[in-house]
């Protein structure tokens, strides 16, 4: 199993990315009101256990906001992961805040001071991906 567990957090270094960190508290929260979980793969190694795998192994990396990394692959993996999240952001936002009561005008505000931040290279955001694997034991 490999996801992101969408809960960003910002380099020690670097100013806190308000309304970064304020989206997806607003999501999870709306996301939460329809009876899902948009923050599970943290539990992927517990739920590959209890599904009765053996020899479970869970790695867990750093994925950057933008090519703020000094280092060139995580330079260029925070470059895709940014614009894949700028690419799908008024689809995912625009679907969650009007279903939890926000007009389409008020959605659209936010995201563009959203975009805004998203764009800022002073702040260093990074989401964690997590990849779990095992073996099914025969039986």
């Amino acid at each position: 199993m490999a996801e992101l567990d969408l809960n960003p957090t910002s380099d020690p270094e670097a100013p806190d990315a308000e309304k970064i960190f304020e989206w997806f508290k607003m999501q999870d929260a709306a996301i939460a009101r329809a009876g899902f979980d948009m923050r599970v793969a943290h539990k992927f190694r517990s739920m590959v256990l209890d599904a009765g795998f053996q020899d479970v192994e869970e790695h867990v990396f750093e994925v950057p906001w933008g090519t703020w990394p000094s280092e060139k692959r995580q330079k260029a993996i925070g470059f895709w992961h940014l614009e894949q999240l700028k690419q799908g952001l008024h689809g995912i936002a625009m679907a969650a805040l009007t279903r939890a009561g926000w007009t389409v005008p008020e959605v659209e505000v936010y995201l563009s001071g959203l975009r805004k931040e998203m764009n800022d290279k002073s702040y260093r955001v990074l989401d964690h991906g997590y990849v779990v694997y095992g073996r099914k034991p025969l039986r």
